[in-house]
């Protein structure tokens, strides 16, 4: 019997699929090239895909592209796909998320996809410093120019407790990946935002490191539990590097101490960890950004076993 493959994804076909111009899709992989609606019945080809027959632009017809039905009077158009303007204003229009009115001319969007005016009566904009959405409603500041949205404030790390639970987390995460010797023990200090400017986290050490016991971490004080996690951990691997570890080159060491952020992010798998983990892979960076794209790319081929191997002293 033939292995049945979608001629889209590629993967194989478990149910009868559907089969256009001789080749087989996945029902879920068809989608009209002109609305983006499913495919489940006859299509025509447009535009290197396929559309519905009522779709069909040189048919003469008017088709909105949000609802599939006939456009009859004035519609509006965006692209080259025309929208009832009932459709348009409900579905398509950007509309300012903070103040809910059209957006004309310059805007600002989020990682998100929501919009919003650049400001409103003089106040600019703000996005949260943490999960990047824009600020619709009240916030926290936890310093100059870094504010909070009220969902990442719910979880801010400000008490001792807070720190503790924290630390046991990364710390039991790093046991599950190998990664020993650590000091369980290590000082952290809450540390207010304009006292670090630029940063989220820092360790100190006094003497020599690979004789010291005597390491600090500070981390912003009101940061969101997984935001701080990612961060301890990240300084966290300072102290393994500079108690166990071989010299490296600045982007090298950043890059591996982001991957300890990289593990917390993963094993959260929520969609604010998501955006903290993909707006650190696409940091243009040259040590932070630069590094973990390297050190990632090295434990990917070496595993985190041998990744540790390669940067012991």
């Amino acid at each position: 019997m033939a292995i049945r493959l979608c001629a889209k994804c590629g993967k194989f076909i478990k149910d009868d699929g559907i089969t256009l111009d001789g080749k087989l899709y996945h029902r879920e992989c068809l989608a009209c090239t002109y609305c983006g609606g499913p495919l489940t019945g006859t299509a025509i080809s447009y535009k290197g895909g396929f559309c519905h027959p009522e779709c069909n632009p040189s048919n003469g017809k008017k088709v909105c592209a949000y609802c599939r039905k006939h456009i009859n009077g004035s519609y509006y158009t965006h692209g080259e796909k025309c929208y009832h303007k009932d459709c348009y204003h409900k579905y398509i229009e950007k509309t300012c998320i903070i103040c809910g009115k059209p957006i004309n001319g310059y805007y600002i969007v989020d990682p998100w996809g929501n919009y919003a005016h650049l400001d409103h009566k003089g106040i600019p904009t703000k996005l949260c410093c943490s999960c990047g959405h824009i600020i619709a409603g009240s916030s926290t500041s936890i310093g100059v120019d870094a504010e909070l949205c009220s969902s990442c404030s719910l979880t801010s790390v400000t008490s001792r407790s807070q720190v503790e639970k924290c630390r046991e987390t990364v710390l039991s995460l790093f046991k599950s990946l190998g990664v020993t010797g650590i000091p369980e023990h290590i000082p952290i200090v809450l540390e207010r935002c304009d006292d670090m400017p630029g940063r989220r986290g820092h360790i100190r050490y006094s003497g020599n490191a690979r004789h010291s016991t005597d390491f600090h971490i500070g981390i912003n004080f009101g940061l969101p539990e997984i935001h701080f996690q990612g961060v301890l951990a990240h300084e966290m691997l300072h102290s393994w590097l500079a108690l166990y570890g071989r010299e490296v080159t600045d982007d090298e060491c950043e890059g591996f101490c982001n991957l300890g952020s990289a593990f917390v992010y993963q094993k959260s798998d929520t969609e604010h960890a998501r955006h903290l983990l993909e707006r650190m892979y696409e940091s243009k960076d040259k040590i932070y950004g630069e590094g973990y794209r390297l050190m990632k790319a090295r434990y990917e081929r070496l595993g985190w076993a041998g990744l540790l191997e390669t940067l012991k002293g």
